[in-house]
């Protein structure tokens, strides 16, 4: 079994893929009208977590996934890509990296698996 799961067994995920440029824009749109996230013990202090709030001003679009971006779970490497959702079961032990020197954003969703 693999760690990752994509849209095509998840396809209510297409929906998130299908429309990654105006997420991606709403962000750009609001990145520079943050405010700190209160539950930061949920992250053990180690990400900075914060909320969005929504300016009037637009910023340049860009990527979000630089191509150094990527994300391990039990030992299997997914290089991030814009527009391509991946799905882990981050009950496992996972670490996420960037190499490189530009910003990498990231849209976490949980959403509940279901007993089959």
């Amino acid at each position: 079994m693999t760690a990752f799961q994509y849209s095509a067994t998840h396809p209510h995920l297409k929906l998130l893929e299908d429309n990654w440029q105006i997420i991606r824009d709403e962000y750009l749109a609001a990145a520079n009208m943050v405010t700190e996230w209160p539950e930061t013990y949920l992250h053990n202090g180690l990400w900075d977590v914060l909320g969005i709030h929504y300016p009037d001003h637009q910023m340049p679009g860009e990527s979000l996934c630089p191509p150094e971006a990527w994300l391990e779970v039990l030992g299997e490497r997914h290089v991030a890509q814009d527009g391509k959702v991946a799905v882990f079961d981050d009950r496992n032990q996972h670490s996420a990296g960037n190499q490189g020197e530009s910003e990498r954003v990231v849209l976490i969703v949980d959403f509940w698996k279901t007993a089959a």
